[in-house]
């Protein structure tokens, strides 16, 4: 499976990450700001899931393109769920 998080806060993608992260799937990725992601990560830290879990997650999302568009955002993420299948 292939998991994309896109909530307007970090409360939200917490939620859905901590249950995600507890599958198996071939990519999570969760868009947010670099306050946001942290902010994430230390809720999952403290309900206890593992730092190799919390690094799998691929935030920010899609390849450094320099995406601005809404559409160009979503083809970087797309691009990196095709390389993630790639590699794999």
């Amino acid at each position: 499976d292939y998991v994309v998080i896109m909530t307007p806060g970090h409360q939200g993608d917490y939620a859905l990450l901590e249950q995600v992260l507890q599958k198996k799937t071939k990519y999570v990725g969760c868009i947010g700001s670099r306050h946001k992601i942290a902010r994430t990560q230390q809720l999952l830290r403290e309900a206890g899931i593992s730092e190799e879990a919390i690094a799998s997650v691929h935030s920010p999302i899609g390849l450094p393109i320099s995406a601005e568009t809404p559409a160009e955002i979503a083809i970087s993420i797309a691009a990196e769920m095709i390389q993630c299948r790639a590699e794999k």
